[in-house]
């Protein structure tokens, strides 16, 4: 599998893929991701050019202040059922270590809540009307640990002349 960095030029295809996907309250839309932007880091899951996922990681959550919060976590609806997931939560983990990690998920959003048990987290409270799970900084679940993700690598194309 390969990933890339969330730019701010994909914001509109994010809002255009995962609106009809999220709650209205539970959705992250170009005005927020761009109010937060300076603290944000999203990942994007990649079939060839094909989003298969993305994940937003917030590193000033009012949710979990001097940690990060895995803010969106999804896997669109094609590629669901078979196993994508994991990369999503493994760039989640790797990129942060050493940082006490939360989610906040719709109390009626059980796929959500099983992944962020699945992969070590625990639900702890109530943040608003979300299910608060937490998950400690020094952990990183053993069955990512051999999961293998790739930054895409965008070569330039080298025209030669036609001789």
């Amino acid at each position: 599998m390969t990933y890339r960095e969330l730019k701010k030029s994909d914001i509109t295809q994010w809002e255009l893929l995962a609106r009809p996907e999220f709650l209205e309250t539970d959705f992250c839309d170009r005005d927020y991701l761009l109010e937060k932007w300076d603290y944000l880091k999203g990942f994007i899951l990649l079939n060839e050019q094909d989003w298969v996922g993305v994940i937003l990681l917030d590193f000033n959550s009012n949710v979990n202040a001097g940690g990060v919060s895995f803010l969106q976590v999804i896997t669109f609806p094609n590629y669901r059922g078979k196993g994508y997931t994991k990369y999503l939560y493994k760039l989640g983990f790797d990129n942060s270590k050493g940082l006490f990690k939360t989610g906040c998920v719709d109390p009626e959003n059980i796929a959500s809540q099983n992944c962020f048990i699945n992969y070590g987290f625990t639900h702890k409270t109530f943040y608003k009307h979300w299910q608060k799970y937490e998950c400690a900084g020094d952990y990183y679940p053993n069955e990512l640990k051999e999961v293998h993700i790739y930054v895409q690598r965008i070569y330039p194309i080298y025209l030669r002349p036609y001789i």
